[in-house]
């Protein structure tokens, strides 16, 4: 429902989701006009706009015209004082003092707003992925509007509120956003005796990942980036180029393939009846007469598909990462034969395209009938702070990624050489490169987009505490520079190193944070080289 607000001279048009309570519709008022939620005296049936108001008794239809009264909070001015210790720069701080400094001047959380730690922690890692952020911030392309769609409304909103946390030191009230995203998926909007239920992190991630892959246009190749020498060597045929560009920006930063092959499985009733054959004593032949040919191998369908995210299947024995994702990509159907039976077969994919960010799910929840709700497998998984996904790549890809492993291995020698040098110099290693602003802008190439060496590194975590998908809780963990993390507790945002990310895999229990999703991003030859260079 559409209603008009005149405040003073101005008249507003502003959306009202009457789902939600007025307070909501006060932040709203508050994004346009600037007056403080606490400050607006809104004229409606009866008296002024209460926060917990019923909207039902308030008689409004679409169009209706409301009266406002309450002045903006005015810009505080511009003082200048003198320090009061003096500069230090943060090439001579200790790592202690970095990590609290990064603390102090942000990145900044997310308010929670009733049980929304689900979104805020999805958000917060999209928003640490500067590609994306990039992306977004030039959303819509010129020449194409939003849109009145809930994927356009939705994937504006996302973009709106990313530009608020890269400018922001303190915490956001995403209210705009949740509204939006109620709006688009009203399976967000679900309430028990009043309040907002907690919902699943993953499943947010999912509906905001297809919106904006409807909405985001592909990035193009920057026609002046430097090459490297292995970006030089890389494919270059249209039909290649085409095919990792894909469709959407999404699908560039996310997407990768899969070969599928699919094979009958050998039952035992055939399996006995192959040996028994076997065994048997057959009559002899004359020299003339040709053998007969070996029984043909099993038929293997082979097909393609893809992929933007991993699953990490946890089984008895799962206790390692790669053990979950061989599980995954190895499994067995039950489906009707061509003779209408039921029959086994097996199921191997591996990949044939790498992704240039690779999502992975641990899958942790599982329907339990008796208790009527999604259970969590509490069982720890260890995870690796660089992945190497070598094991899960089909031959061909296998054979493409061997130059750049290559250089990845001469790169790890040198600076294994410069940090042998340095020490006996008595001088200290240089200093890791500091972390870029949250608002800094990011050069986008179609090219740089993939992963040549089959090696990702953490860059993200989200995480879930708790015993269940209905409630618990949901924090983001995201890289902010060598052994410096950041937590993003809803408004709370505090420092950490990796070895408080190491202990995410599950081994505090279900009481504790426990690795529910993890993002990595393909470790790039050039940023190597750039350290030794």
């Amino acid at each position: 429902m559409k209603v008009f607000i005149k405040w003073g001279k101005t008249k507003l048009e502003v959306d009202v989701d009457t789902s939600e309570p007025p307070a909501v519709f006060k932040a709203q008022i508050f994004a346009l006009t600037g007056v403080l939620p606490e400050k607006q005296k809104i004229m409606v049936k009866g008296g002024t706009l209460k926060d917990d108001a019923d909207w039902s008794t308030l008689g409004l239809k679409d169009g209706s015209m409301l009266m406002m009264v309450g002045s903006a909070e005015p810009a505080a001015p511009a003082v200048e004082a003198a320090p009061e210790a003096p500069v230090r720069f943060v090439e001579d701080m200790a790592d202690a003092d970095v990590a609290s400094l990064a603390t102090s001047l942000g990145p900044a959380g997310l308010t929670n707003l009733g049980n929304t730690c689900y979104m805020a922690a999805t958000v917060q890692v999209l928003h640490a992925l500067p590609e994306l952020r990039e992306v977004l911030r030039r959303f819509p392309p010129p020449g194409h509007a939003v849109g009145t769609e809930p994927a356009g409304k939705l994937t504006a909103a996302l973009r709106d509120l990313s530009l608020q946390l890269a400018q922001a030191h303190s915490p956001v009230a995403p209210w705009a956003f949740l509204q939006v995203l109620h709006a688009a998926y009203p399976q967000f909007a679900q309430r028990q005796n009043g309040m907002l239920m907690q919902q699943d992190a993953d499943e947010c991630w999912s509906q905001l990942f297809h919106a904006m892959s409807t909405k985001l246009p592909q990035i193009e190749e920057a026609a002046d980036a430097e090459m490297t020498p292995v970006d030089a060597a890389a494919p270059a045929e249209p039909a290649q180029r085409a095919q990792r560009q894909g469709t959407s920006a999404l699908a560039q930063l996310f997407q990768g393939d899969f070969v599928v092959s699919t094979a009958e499985r050998e039952t035992e009733k055939q399996r006995d009846g192959r040996t028994q054959l076997a065994g048997t004593e057959q009559p002899s032949k004359p020299e003339s007469e040709p053998a007969a040919a070996a029984p043909p191998a099993a038929d293997v369908a082979v097909s393609h598909d893809v992929f933007t995210k991993l699953s990490c299947h946890i089984g008895g024995q799962t206790n390692y990462l790669l053990d979950g994702l061989k599980a995954s990509l190895d499994e067995t159907l039950e489906k009707q034969g061509p003779d209408g039976q039921q029959r086994l077969y097996s199921k191997r994919s591996r990949l044939s395209r790498l992704p240039y960010y690779l999502a992975v799910q641990f899958v942790r929840f599982f329907w339990k009938a008796d208790k009527k709700l999604k259970a969590k497998i509490v069982r720890p998984v260890e995870f690796p702070l660089e992945l190497d996904v070598w094991e899960l790549c089909d031959e061909p890809l296998q054979r493409q990624l061997e130059p750049a492993r290559r250089r990845l291995a001469e790169i790890a020698d040198q600076q294994a050489q410069q940090a042998k040098q340095s020490k006996q110099q008595q001088q200290q290693p240089q200093q890791p490169a500091k972390p870029l602003p949250a608002d800094a802008r990011v050069t986008l190439d179609a090219r740089k987009l993939r992963n040549d060496t089959g090696k990702y590194e953490l860059t993200a975590v989200l995480t879930h505490k708790g015993r269940d998908a209905d409630s618990g809780h949901y924090v983001a963990w995201v890289k902010h520079a060598d052994n410096l993390w950041m937590k993003f507790d809803d408004e709370t945002v505090t420092s950490v190193t990796n070895d408080e990310i190491i202990k995410l895999s599950g081994k505090g229990g279900g009481d504790w944070h426990m690795a529910y999703m993890l993002f990595y991003k393909a470790k790039e030859v050039g940023e190597c080289a750039a350290l030794v260079s």
